[in-house]
């Protein structure tokens, strides 16, 4: 512990030492016509010269010491205009170092090269992955397609001079909406392709990968130690029964910068474009299946909603139901989670945003826990073309209907 004595006596030396050095630095700019220098610069001067331990209670020291005013001088330029570099200086015979072997610690996000865009984008993708392939609404939606080429949906036709023609391709009703779905589906990224960008950033699914392309395998393990240190800060704030600083951050912090330098520089390339596309794709899904006319013809009992027809059709037609509250819980606290990674400074952590977070992470553990991964096929272990073929998106039902 610091003795305030001490620290006293140690700031009245060191004025001792300075003394009259900042009018003996003023004296000699002005004799050599020096005009309005920056108080940084003499402060500079200040600092070189006492370091080197010279005697200026003599009389006229800027004539006796003129070398070495002339050098602090040189040396207050060179740190001005960032051109003081310790290497060179090694290889400088004569220059005294004025370096105190300070170093850059990056603190910065932007010194740290942390892109919080990128980081976002990453967080949407869990989303998709969440809502779109893992409980499945990608494929209940080509589900609904197929059910209402082979007659088994029916769904009114709007009136022909009420209809909304975007490209050639009518909008509006749920019949319009689903042909419009189908008309584009060559446009959109394929399973494949999907599950290949989530292996490749999130390291989620077993999809194959193309050749020179890696699965961000160390996300994995920085997630998870992330949530476990989630696990460990509230034991021990429950065991003092306090959410307050009693209870160190540091080991959680440092889980989450080490998340926001793998997002960053996983989050890359075509995948930052390609969840533009496949957010739209899920937009449109949920667009879909919320349609009133839909909702009316599938939803069971007494609640009519999206996601009963996620349910009916999931369990229907797709031969698996879905635990439909852990999954919306996953994907929307998740995102949370990626939010907090990209805003995040450890210089400026504002509590109650801190609380939301460890809120967040702790309702996506419970829902994660109650979830079954991999329940799309091309989330599967083991299914490359093959097996993505297989799916309802591109079933041989649709290859004569178009």
């Amino acid at each position: 512990m610091i003795n305030p004595d001490q620290k006293i006596v140690d700031l009245f030396y060191q004025m001792t030492r300075i003394g009259d050095l900042p009018l003996l630095v003023e004296q000699y700019l002005t004799e050599i016509k020096i005009s309005n220098p920056e108080a940084s610069l003499k402060n500079e001067m200040v600092r070189f010269l006492l370091d080197l331990k010279l005697d200026f209670s003599i009389t006229d020291p800027t004539q006796t010491y003129d070398e070495f005013f002339g050098q602090a001088y040189i040396h207050a330029l060179k740190v001005e205009s960032g051109r003081e570099d310790p290497i060179d200086k090694i290889y400088s015979p004569g220059s005294i170092s004025g370096w105190n072997f300070e170093v850059d610690y990056f603190t910065t996000a932007e010194r740290q090269g942390i892109s919080p865009d990128n980081i976002l984008a990453a967080g949407a993708l869990d989303y998709i992955y969440e809502l779109g392939d893992n409980l499945g609404i990608f494929r209940v939606t080509d589900a609904l397609v197929l059910m209402w080429a082979q007659g088994r949906l029916e769904l009114s036709q709007a009136r022909y001079n009420n209809r909304v023609v975007v490209n050639g391709i009518v909008e509006g009703d749920a019949a319009s909406r689903l042909y419009r779905y189908y008309k584009l589906r060559d446009s959109r990224l394929t399973y494949e392709e999907r599950a290949m960008i989530y292996k490749q950033v999130l390291n989620k699914g077993q999809a194959n990968l193309l050749s020179r392309m890696n699965p961000n395998t160390d996300f994995t393990l920085l997630w998870e130690q992330l949530m476990s240190e989630v696990v460990d800060f509230i034991g021990k704030s429950e065991k003092h029964f306090s959410f307050d600083n009693m209870v160190s951050r540091s080991s959680l912090y440092q889980s989450t910068q080490n998340l926001q330098y793998n997002l960053t520089f996983n989050m890359v390339g075509k995948p930052l474009n390609d969840v533009h596309e496949m957010y739209a794709q899920l937009q449109e899904c949920i667009s879909i299946l919320g349609h009133a006319e839909i909702v009316d013809q599938l939803s069971g009992g007494g609640i009519k909603n999206m996601w009963t027809v996620v349910d009916k059709v999931s369990r229907q037609e797709l031969g698996f139901a879905p635990n439909i509250s852990a999954s919306r819980t996953a994907a929307v606290e998740g995102h949370k989670i990626f939010k907090w990674i990209s805003g995040f400074d450890e210089n400026s952590v504002d509590d109650q945003v801190f609380k939301n977070f460890v809120n967040s992470a702790e309702a996506y553990i419970i829902a994660k826990g109650q979830t079954t991964e991999q329940r799309s096929p091309l989330l599967m272990e083991g299914n490359g073309s093959n097996g993505v073929s297989a799916g309802i998106e591109d079933s041989d039902e649709f290859a004569d209907w178009d």
